[in-house]
């Protein structure tokens, strides 16, 4: 059963006056440890920008997908963003798993160009023991 969906674009050039003057302390407020030493990797400013832009459009788009948005009851840094190495994933905090009903499968789609960065994420409720959607399909 899908619990939420959410999708959110950004400009890059946006994120690039972000990366030029923000303060250690908004790092802190948008990114989880993971990601702070992700982002720590990245050598230039623009790939730096590019890849910041992704991160926030999807915090954004998932926050979206809870039904609050950015109201200060979920802190963006507690939603991980990195994946597997083969897809992307979403590590979501306790606090929005329980507003949300139960136990929850996140899917990120990040598509990034030269302009935009654009994130789409949907949430579904899973109940222990229930095969998902996909699963029926699949067997």
């Amino acid at each position: 059963m899908i619990a939420g969906i959410g999708s959110d674009i950004c400009e890059v050039d946006r994120f690039v006056r972000i990366v030029r003057r923000a303060t250690a302390r908004y790092y802190e407020m948008l990114l989880s440890d993971e990601e702070m030493r992700a982002f720590a990797r990245i050598r230039t400013e623009r790939a730096r920008a590019e890849w910041l832009a992704g991160v926030f459009a999807a915090k954004e788009a998932v926050l979206k997908a809870c039904g609050t948005g950015i109201d200060g009851r979920i802190p963006p840094s507690s939603i991980c963003t990195l994946g597997d190495g083969q897809r992307h994933s979403l590590k979501l905090p306790p606090a929005m798993v329980a507003m949300l009903g139960g136990e929850i499968v996140s899917h990120l789609t990040i598509v990034h160009t030269k302009q935009v960065a654009i994130a789409c994420v949907v949430l579904e409720r899973h109940r222990t023991g229930t095969p998902l959607s996909w699963e029926k399909e699949w067997k």
